[in-house]
């Protein structure tokens, strides 16, 4: 090979290991950027003396009681198309509207309708989820004043 070709050759050695070094520059500040520390997150400090508190579940506790840890609406006032004194330990809103659907088929589609089992964090503040709450329901506005692009 003569020299010019070595040469030559070596220049687009030497600009390929450039190219490929800045691309990697590039990617790897991307990576840095977007948050990727390389590191597995931490979770909450814990005592070795404590034990953390296990999240609610859905599934049956240990001695098998349905409805699991979750805390559930279970108020006999609103409750009452059915006895919930019958229904065992933390029963869930399945358990209410078969319950109701037993007793009176009449009456299954209110039972579905209410909040009667489901998980407190499903149901509105007294346990009517299905009544309008917040500003929306009330009145604004007049519809007979003329609005829009056009109104004058």
């Amino acid at each position: 090979m003569s020299s010019t070709i070595r040469k030559l050759l070596a220049r687009r050695a030497l600009v390929l290991v450039l190219v490929l070094g800045v691309a990697l520059l590039l990617v790897g500040g991307t990576y840095a950027l977007a948050g990727h520390s390389g590191k597995a997150p931490k979770g909450p400090k814990v005592e070795a003396s404590e034990k953390p508190s296990p999240e609610p579940s859905e599934s049956p506790d240990a001695e098998g009681t349905p409805g699991g840890s979750v805390v559930r609406f279970h108020d006999a006032v609103v409750c009452n198309l059915t006895d919930v004194s019958k229904l065992s330990g933390n029963w869930t809103h399945g358990d209410y509207v078969s319950a109701v659907a037993k007793t009176d088929p009449s009456k299954a589609k209110d039972a579905a309708k209410s909040d009667c089992g489901k998980p407190m964090s499903a149901v509105g503040p007294h346990g009517k989820s299905d009544q309008s709450h917040g500003k929306s329901d009330l009145p604004h506005g007049k519809s007979d004043e003329p609005h829009g692009k056009n109104a004058h």
